[in-house]
């Protein structure tokens, strides 16, 4: 019998973050089961400058939609100098934050990277029914 895998993990960030969670969700339709993972929260934007900053034109924030108000956040949408400041230090502090070329795959983008940081292979959490 197959071992039972973990349907949720917390995925351990700064506390401008706050709590992450990465589930294994399971579908079950007519063409039979299958698995994906999500995270939550997880709030997708346009790039406020085409991704010139940013490093893509869609943005994946593991936070709720009104915390990008709060102003450890809210330098992702400023003028240019703080747009730059904060996507420079986002990098240097490795913040979850997802990239992509669409809203789907900055959201994709965001799983890859909550799954590297708690050391989940996402593939096998996806393959095969649960």
């Amino acid at each position: 019998m197959k071992e039972r895998q973990p349907d949720g993990w917390r995925v351990p960030s700064s506390i401008y973050e706050g709590n992450i969670w990465l589930y294994r969700e399971v579908s079950v339709t007519k063409q039979g089961v299958s698995t994906s993972l999500s995270v939550y929260p997880a709030t997708v934007v346009q790039a406020r400058y085409n991704g010139s900053y940013e490093g893509a034109p869609w943005l994946c924030f593991p936070v709720q939609a009104r915390s990008l108000a709060d102003p450890f956040w809210h330098e992702w949408d400023g003028d240019e100098i703080a747009c730059e400041s904060f996507w420079r230090c986002a990098r240097l502090q490795q913040r979850l934050i997802g990239r992509g070329d669409s809203p789907t795959a900055a959201y994709d983008d965001l799983i890859n990277q909550a799954c590297a940081r708690v050391g989940v292979d996402r593939a096998a959490q996806t393959e095969g029914p649960a």
